[in-house]
């Protein structure tokens, strides 16, 4: 039944729908609110609750679902624990129809197979992890997806955490991702891939929590184009600049007391000024904790 005791307005009436099938699930409850009270045409559904779905993993499901809220997620194989993909989908202010619409995934673990975009992702990651370079498929652990669907076309993903890891599990590459893909045919593509400050630091290079080395995804919906070649230069430039420079410290003052002293003061600061033409770090999208992987689910 509809929740809450006093309808939102006059003539509303409650409904509720549940729908179950062998590979899907769906509910959704609320008011059917008359077209007097909204001001329109027709009638308008007025939920009390996001509806919720299961769905069973299914191949179209990944490559039409999951791959549209995240480019790395499209060529999964199969999904582990249940083998369903829990959502919620919530119409802007409960109301359907709406302009928009946010969409909300649980946390997933899936095994995806090495697509042509995910074989260059992980070429460049392997200087994290080498055990990456090496797989065929590569097993990625999600944090809650959460993407806002407008009826224009356009698909915003807010930020969505990924472990990638070998089938061993262990160790992993944590990245980050946000931007916007448009659902419509060759509509464009604006994704941002962040390798996470917790990877680099295995690396020995140390920044900020919120801080991620981007990897632009551009191009569109059929295409993406990637820079793999920068991506790889920024991580081999960090690595070799905290190798030779060291990470510095409170006691790590200027010396200008010998010829070596001075062309070492003079490296350091042209890899500094270096770093902020390259951009070589970008803050993300807020973290939302706990991870899942750090709960140990």
């Amino acid at each position: 039944q509809a929740a809450g005791l006093k309808p939102p307005a006059t003539g509303a009436e409650p409904f509720e729908v549940s729908v179950t099938s062998p590979n899907a699930s769906a509910r959704g409850h609320g008011w059917v609110l008359p077209p007097a009270s909204t001001g329109g045409g027709a009638s308008t559904l007025q939920l009390s609750d996001p509806g919720t779905a299961s769905l069973r993993y299914s191949p179209a499901l990944a490559e039409y679902g999951l791959g549209l809220l995240n480019p790395l997620l499209g060529d999964a194989v199969s999904l582990e624990d249940s083998g369903t993909v829990d959502i919620s989908v919530e119409p802007r202010g409960l109301r359907w129809p709406a302009d928009d619409v946010t969409v909300r995934v649980q946390p997933l673990q899936l095994t995806v197979q090495r697509s042509p975009i995910l074989r260059s992702l992980l070429s460049t990651l392997a200087v994290a992890d080498k055990s990456l370079g090496k797989i065929n498929t590569v097993n990625i652990r999600t944090a809650e997806l959460e993407a806002v669907v407008s009826q224009a076309g356009p698909v915003t993903t807010r930020r969505t955490d990924l472990l990638l890891s070998g089938h061993s599990g262990q160790g992993g590459v944590h990245l980050v991702a946000w931007g916007s893909v448009d659902s419509q045919i060759d509509g464009p593509v604006e994704i941002t891939l962040g390798v996470g400050s917790d990877t680099l630091q295995r690396l020995g290079i140390t920044i900020p929590a919120d801080q991620v080395l981007p990897i632009a995804v551009r191009g569109t919906s059929d295409a993406y184009s990637v820079d793999w070649a920068a991506a790889t230069s920024k991580i081999l430039a960090l690595v070799a600049r905290e190798r030779s420079l060291g990470s510095g410290g409170a006691d790590d003052q200027p010396d200008f007391t010998s010829w070596g002293g001075f062309a070492r003061e003079l490296i350091k600061r042209g890899v500094a000024e270096a770093d902020k033409a390259m951009v070589v770090t970008v803050p993300a999208p807020p973290l939302r904790h706990p991870l899942p992987w750090e709960e140990g689910r």
